[in-house]
């Protein structure tokens, strides 16, 4: 996985599990925003992705105002299938080797501070949801 090399990692946590064999694998992207053509370079490295998903129906929305005068909101979002190259992807899956996952959540243009996520595993809550 050269190709991430390039970028600039933050984060990166590797889990084992009782035999301390490697379960998961996870780092974000700081820079990658500023690289408009990272969905091509992730097809050129990777092919075509298995699953993308964006946001479906919100099932609970909720805000709080806070002390300082915030306000926080959370919500639970069901996800639908959807392009790639959709505005609003969230998530994106591809099935590697030995039926390994390779999840990348995308950078959301309206964070503060957006970063891809990158998780490498043996399963995915996405292609679960799929």
């Amino acid at each position: 996985m050269s190709f991430f090399l390039d970028e600039k990692i933050e984060e990166f946590r590797c889990q084992v599990d009782s035999d301390n064999k490697i379960i998961s694998v996870k780092f974000r992207i700081k820079e990658i925003i500023l690289k408009m053509n990272y969905r091509n370079k992730f097809i050129k490295i990777f092919g075509k992705p298995d699953a993308s998903f964006c946001i479906g129906e919100i099932v609970k929305s909720s805000e709080t105002k806070l002390p300082n005068g915030a306000t926080s909101g959370s919500a639970v979002i069901i996800p639908k299938k959807c392009d790639f190259f959709d505005k609003s992807v969230l998530s994106t899956v591809w099935k590697l080797d030995n039926n390994v996952f390779m999840e990348l959540t995308h950078p959301q243009m309206r964070s503060t501070f957006p970063r891809a996520y990158i998780n490498i595993s043996k399963s995915s809550k996405w292609i679960e949801t799929k």
